[in-house]
């Protein structure tokens, strides 16, 4: 719990310590003073229009641009960190490809107002104005018990329990053994747009954990021009909400898939990065349940910040006084 969270911060903490002074000293091997005195430029400018357009392909590669119309298509995105969030839900028909185990990804591209993702485009295609996105949406795993959760104010069962429990049903009509592995398929895809106007020094200046992901993604150029990170948001994604894919007979013919894109900044991507590797670690080291761990996760993500940290400043506060209390105690005996 508390003790596993402290101990992540400080793994954290040494680890970008570590990787600062590494991308320094392969910056002061090859880089002049001049270079080293400029900044980063961020390849998109503040305020700019934008357009997000997402495919689906059974590959993880897509450049079918021609023969494949884009399931969700966005214009006018502003760049900016208030820009409004933009939503839809789309209908995803399942196929036999999708029943035979079948992979299925999603591929984001935001482009500058006016430009194509298209590398054949020729005229309208710049590489330092599109950034991308790929993301499976179909990932396999024991199916999901229902956990018997209810909305408060009606009792009703939650929608995702239903689904749980008559995918359950039709799995023990088909003779599938609990633990069988399905195809599940992921009814979410949040996108998120990293904005960073900060003029972030050459080699020193940007955070360590946000310059390794530009550069593990391909993301900067070697004068520090970079695109914008686009990042999946796997966190809101819970595994009880995940959708079995199968070939029984109350299997569906199509399935939901919400899309959303929003602004977020670079210390709100550091802080959801530290959670998510904080929910790996108690799972792999600290013996932590997949259940309880997405518990946590919901907890952390779905409360209001400023309700969550009042409520962990209370149990601060109680904790002292338990600890006073308890210190009084053993004076008076």
């Amino acid at each position: 719990g508390v003790i596993g969270l402290l101990k992540l911060r400080v793994y954290c903490w040494l680890r970008e310590k570590m990787l600062a002074s590494a991308l320094s000293l392969l910056s002061g091997g090859g880089a002049s003073a001049a270079q080293q005195a400029r900044y980063h430029k961020n390849a998109f400018p503040p305020g700019e229009r934008l357009d997000l357009r997402v495919y689906l392909s059974e590959r993880p590669r897509f450049r079918d641009f021609n023969n494949t119309e884009p399931i969700w298509h966005v214009s006018g995105l502003l760049h900016a960190n208030d820009a409004p969030q933009q939503s839809t839900t789309v209908q995803v028909p399942v196929t036999g490809h999708l029943i035979a185990n079948g992979s299925l990804f999603a591929h984001a591209f935001i482009t500058r107002e006016g430009r194509s993702p298209d590398p054949a485009a020729t005229g309208s295609y710049d590489p330092w104005a599109t950034t991308t996105l790929t993301q499976a949406l179909v990932v396999h795993g024991a199916r999901p018990e229902p956990l018997g959760l209810r909305k408060l104010t009606t009792g009703e069962p939650a929608p995702w329990e239903e689904e749980l429990r008559r995918g359950a049903v039709a799995a023990a009509i088909a003779g599938q053994p609990p633990d069988r592995w399905v195809p599940h398929w992921k009814p979410a895809l949040h996108l998120s747009l990293i904005v960073d106007f900060e003029p972030h020094e050459l080699f020193r200046g940007m955070p360590p954990h946000y310059q390794h992901h530009l550069l593990q993604r391909r993301l900067m150029d070697r004068d520090g021009t970079y695109k914008p990170l686009l990042y999946s948001n796997e966190l809101t994604v819970m595994r009880q909400h995940w959708l079995a894919i199968n070939d029984s007979a109350v299997s569906p013919t199509e399935l939901p898939l919400e899309l959303s894109w929003s602004p977020m900044g670079v210390k709100r991507f550091a802080w959801m990065q530290q959670l998510e590797a904080s929910f790996k670690m108690n799972e792999d080291k600290l013996g932590i349940s997949e259940k309880e761990s997405e518990d946590m996760r919901g907890m952390f993500v779905h409360t209001p910040p400023a309700l969550l940290y009042t409520t962990m400043g209370v149990s601060a506060v109680h904790l002292l006084f338990d600890v006073l209390a308890f210190q009084s105690d053993l004076s008076f005996w």
